[in-house]
Order: C-alpha cells, then structure tokens, then sequence
C-alpha cells in the first residue's frame, strides 16, 4: 500500500512540474493560441505524462518489489523458501534476482542441515536415555530436558528453570566437591566439567548421578554451559554392598585417567591393586556375614586413606582397587600406600570379634606409557600376586613378572595335558629305622618328566599345582596310585606309604569321602597309608583342621606334620591334634653336627614327641655322623640321601628286602 501511494505523489509531482513547463513556453506561443485550448492542451500533457510515469515505475519498481515481499512474508510466516524468482517476474533485475535466489537456496540448505542436525540430536539424546540440560549464565536461566526431570521423579509439569533446582538437591556431603568442579571449569582450568555425586529423588532417598557439562565462551568468559544427567545407581556403577564404585566404573574413570594422562605427560596416575590375605578363613570360621561387615569397614577405612578425586573400587570378593591421579611425587605416592598399610593392619572390631588383617598391593607406579587400561589393570593384578607369594605387604610390577606369568600358564596347560597323558609317575625314598638299619616305610613323591624339556623339578610345578588350584585333581592321583601300588606291590606287609595333602585338598569339604573310596578300590587297609600335612595348612584354619584330622584319624589313617620348625609352629598343635610322627626339616639337620642352637632344637624336639607318643623322623640325612649323633638323641628313625634317593618302588622294594643291619646306601 505504502508504494502504490508512493508512486501516485512522485506521478502528480511529475505531472505538476511537467505542467508549469508547459506553461512556461506556453507564453512565447499565447499570442497565438486561445486560453481554453491551452488548458485542455496542459491537462492532457500532464495526464499522459503521469500515466506514462506511473506505469513505468509500477512496472519496474513496484512489482519487483511486491515479488521480493511475497518471498520474504513467506520465509517469515513458514520458515521455509522454497520458491524462487524468475525473469518472467522480476523483468530487468536478474542480477539481483540471482543473487536473491542464491540467498534463499543458502538459507533453505541450511534449514534442511539445521533438522537433520536437530533430529539426529533428539535421537541420540533418546538412545542415551541421559537427562540433558542447559544453563544460560547470562540470565541465570536453566533449561531441563523431560529425561532429565524423569530421572529425579519430577514429572514434566514441574517448571524448573533455575541452578537451584540441580544444586539445591545435591548431597550435603558431595556439594563442595560439585561446586568446585564446577568452579574449576567456568574459570578454563579444566576441558570439561565432570562429577560424579549424589542427588535427592522425589522419593526422598538418594540416586548416584554423573553429570558432565562444557562451556561456551565469549570474550574469553563462558556465558552458557550445558550437558548431561546419567543415573549410575541403574546403570550398575557401584558396588551394593560397599557403595564404592564397582569395575564397570573403575574402567570408565580409568579410561578418562588414562587419556588425561596421554595428553598431559606431567600428570601422574598410579593404580593400586589391592587383595586382603586369608579373607577365606574368616568367612569360612566366622561366617559371610562378619566377612561382609569387614569389607565394609574395609571399603571405609580406603577412602580416608586416599584424596577427593582418587577412586576407591571393589571388583569383587576382597580384591580392592586403588586409582591416584594427580600424583605430584613418587613420595606421595609411597605416603598413600603407607597408610593403607597401617589402616589394613590396624584391629577390626566387628560383632565382638577382634580381627588382625593384612593386604597385598601390586602397584604401577605411573600408567604413562601403557597401550591400553586393560593392560595396567592385568599388570597390577600380577605385581598383587607377586607380593603376595613372594609374603610381601606390596610390589611394583616389573616386566619380568609378566614374562614369569606367562611361563607359568604355560607350564600350567602342559600340566595338566601331562596328567592326562601319562606323563607323571611315582617314586618313593624309603624311611629307615636308624637302630635296625631297615626300611620301615616308603614316602611318595610325584615326578614329571617332559617329552620335550626332560624332567621337570617338583620345586617349579608344584607352585603352580598349588596357585591354579590343579593340586587337588594331581594330589588325589598321587594318593590313589601310591595305594595301587603298595597294595599290588605288597599286599600282605605291614609296611606304610607316606602321601602329601595340601591346603587345598585339607579343604575340601567331601576329602574323609573321597580317600575312603581310594582305599576301598585299591584296597589297602587304613592303617598303611600315612597323610603328611604341613605347619602353613594347619595356620589356615587350625579349628577347621582339627575337625578333618580327628575323622581321618578316626578312619584309621596316620597323619604326620611334616617340615615341623620351619612353620608357624605352635606346641598347642601338638596338644590338640592327633599327630602319630613329626618330621623335622632338613635345615635342622644339615647344622647340628656344626652348630649347637641346632643340635639343642633336634634334641627338644626328639624328647617332647617322645613324651607326647610320637615318632620322629628327622629329614634329610645325608652323612653317618648325622645318623650317629641322631642315634645318641634316641632318634629312632630318619630319611634321607645317605639312605636313599627317591626311586622306582621295585628299587625301594628291594631296600626293603635287605637283611637287617645292612648296608642301605643307594
């Protein structure tokens, strides 16, 4: 409307100043021409000029502009541009009808790319499942997705537009550590702005929540920042019986550690992996449920030994890790792992028992370096168990560990195919009355010899029988085969068979069963076989033990503490277990004839089995005036190298054969 008025003014202006033109040279002419004529004659020049004009400026200025209206009422009113201008239309502006399209064609692309964007974002937001919000710092104003609002029980009605309505419901105890998070990023000392804290549901009790967020900078001053709301509890972040955080989030902080820590070479990350000692015996003697409160006054006393920002995870059972970022120092590293050390040690006081703990901790010192987290946290585990075997309080992983690791899988693997295959036999060291000069029994001693490698030394498969749990299939083999073979060898003497039992086999819960149907298939009479237990398996579980060795007692067998002196040992043993023969070790032996404390220790021990009905069989004899000075104690009988070595039983078979008062020297 305004143009067409517009345009009516400029063509009465024109016409007027044609008109006073006209009348102007009209002058030079009115002598000759009448008034009324020049009159019609003016308004008719004046007509035609402002019809001429208001064509010519309808047609090239008012359509064009009227089309280049209709264009952009549409965009403003739709949104959307999907026509475009043609000459036809706009006749004599192509060039800016060109430049006008390539705007539209501009701004249609960009809508397109806008909703593609908006619906992949709405989709990922979906796939997710993660609340969303968005914080305007310069209004103060908070935008709250509906995940976000369904999360915490709010229902999408709620209006909620302000921080308060996230800060407000944070746990007390977590609020500092939120806020200066927080704080660290609005001031650009952080990339991003992460924490993991509690926050209050409409239900009143408390979800774990990680909440993640990244500024938007103006002027090198953020003005908004927005992200995300993940609830942990569901997820399975944490650990319902300690509430520390369990593996999957170990890996996920881990993982951020790590790549923190590719990026920022000055950044010290260690990994502790920690697992407590001879947590089975409590939960066997005291039950699972003192054994859950211990872990949980454990889980208490770790996260007062570390900092704010280091994790405290429980991966299950009693193994513990520890990760420390941050590190300024391998001496605060060390303080950390010192005071772990004192609070583990420290009593437990759970339900009126007092309980003395200790732990294993492999460490790696600095996770730079490393290829990837899974490697750090398998290396970790294996310095655990280096310093656990090697009875150490901690141990920093070093590579021969790992190569040490992997030689023992495979000794493991070629093991138990050697069980399989035949592989394994039986030798026996004869057990010689030292006054009569005869075999009195036989002890069992398992061999391996290696189609490829030759004979392996029991000293380096054993271990590993042991740590893989494979001693208790090989030590039931090498108890029925031992039986087998004294019973086909000499079925009608009254001579015994010494076997080996391990912890392990000690805790079997079906063992009084499974060596009663060994003696009934090969069947040799209980009284034959005699069962060697060591000081360290009775230190395990001593109530435990005495129960299984009163059956086995009861069942007839023999039972023998072998290696006594070198262990935990405890005179109450004695007393309370029905023990038939101690064994005294070897180290004893090898320096009593050169060292006095020695001789003095065989000599107590010899005179209290002896009051106690208990034979005594020193080990390891290798010399006659070993055996003279043993027999000048009232030790009655011994084992060893100068007797003996380990052989075939045909070859122990014949020993045994031999005249009393022989020679016996293999």
């Amino acid at each position: 409307m305004l143009g067409r008025k517009a345009l009516v003014f400029c063509s009465v202006v024109f016409a007027l100043l044609s008109l006073g033109l006209y009348f102007a040279i009209a002058q030079f002419f009115l002598p000759y021409i009448d008034k009324p004529s020049l009159l019609l004659m003016s308004l008719v020049l004046g007509g035609s000029v402002s019809a001429a004009l208001y064509l010519f400026i309808h047609k090239t200025f008012l359509e064009p502009y009227k089309q280049f209206k209709s264009q952009f009422d549409a965009l403003a009113q739709t949104g959307t541009v999907s026509d475009r201008l043609t000459s036809s239309e706009v006749a004599g502006y192509s060039e800016l009808e060109e430049s006008i399209n390539r705007l539209l064609e501009q701004v249609e692309q960009t809508q397109k790319d806008l909703q593609q964007s908006e619906t992949r974002y709405a989709i990922a937001a979906a796939g997710t499942n993660d609340g969303l919000w968005d914080w305007d710092l310069k209004t103060d104003e908070v935008y709250y997705s509906a995940r976000w609002k369904n999360i915490l029980g709010l229902g999408n009605g709620v209006q909620a537009t302000t921080p308060d309505t996230w800060l407000n419901r944070i746990h007390k105890d977590d609020q500092a550590r939120v806020e200066e998070n927080l704080k660290a990023h609005l001031a650009g000392r952080t990339d991003w702005f992460e924490s993991e804290h509690r926050i209050l549901h409409e239900s009143g009790t408390y979800l774990w929540v990680l909440t993640r967020g990244v500024a938007i900078w103006q002027d090198q001053k953020a003005i908004r920042i927005a992200g995300s709301l993940t609830d942990m509890t569901k997820r399975g972040y944490f650990d319902p019986l300690t509430d520390l955080p369990n593996r999957n989030l170990l890996e996920d902080r881990l993982e951020h550690a790590f790549e923190k820590a590719k990026r920022d070479s000055q950044r010290k990350v260690a990994l502790l992996f920690m697992d407590l000692n001879r947590f089975k015996i409590i939960n066997d003697s005291l039950g699972h449920h003192i054994g859950d409160k211990l872990l949980q006054e454990l889980a208490q006393r770790l996260s007062l030994c570390v900092r704010s920002g280091d994790t405290v995870a429980r991966l299950g059972g009693d193994e513990f890790v520890i990760l420390l970022e941050n590190l300024e120092s391998d001496a605060a590293l060390m303080h950390i792992v010192d005071r772990i050390q004192r609070y583990i040690c420290s009593d437990f006081k759970i339900e009126g028992h007092h309980i003395v703990n200790s732990s294993s901790l492999g460490i790696i010192p600095d996770i730079a370096g490393y290829p990837d987290t899974s490697e750090i946290l398998r290396n970790a585990d294996i310095a655990m168990y280096h310093a656990k075997n090697s009875k150490l309080s901690y141990a920093f992983f070093d590579p021969t560990m790992h190569k040490h690791v992997v030689a023992q899988q495979k000794l493991e693997i070629e093991l138990r195919s050697a069980l399989n295959k035949g592989e394994l036999h039986l030798v026996y060291q004869p057990i010689v009355s030292l006054n009569e000069a005869s075999v009195d029994s036989y002890e069992a001693l398992l061999r391996w010899k290696h189609p490829v490698k030759g004979y392996i030394l029991p000293s380096d498969f054993i271990p590993v029988a042991e740590e893989t749990g494979l001693i208790v299939p090989l030590g039931e083999w090498i108890l029925r085969e031992a039986c087998n073979e004294l019973q086909k060898q000499q079925p009608n003497d009254i001579t015994t068979v010494s076997v080996n039992l391990s912890g392990k086999q000690l805790a079997q819960p079906d063992l009084l069963e499974r060596i009663t149907i060994i003696l009934q298939d090969s069947g040799l009479k209980a009284n034959r076989l005699k069962l060697e237990i060591t000081e360290s398996s009775i230190i395990e579980d001593p109530e435990r033990i005495s129960v299984v060795l009163h059956q086995l007692k009861a069942l007839g067998v023999q039972l023998c503490l072998d290696d006594f002196g070198t262990g935990y040992s405890s005179l109450s043993y004695l007393n309370k277990l029905p023990l038939d023969v101690l064994k005294i070790d070897r180290s004893f032996i090898q320096d009593m004839v050169s060292d006095k404390r020695s001789l003095a220790l065989v000599r107590t021990i010899t005179d209290m089995a002896t009051e106690l009905d208990m034979k005594v069989v020193p080990e390891g004899i290798e010399s006659l005036e070993q055996v003279t000075l043993l027999q000048s104690l009232n030790c009655h009988y011994g084992q060893g190298f100068y007797f003996s070595r380990p052989v075939s039983f045909d070859e122990a078979k014949k020993l045994k054969q031999k005249p009393k008062g022989s020679t016996l020297t293999v």
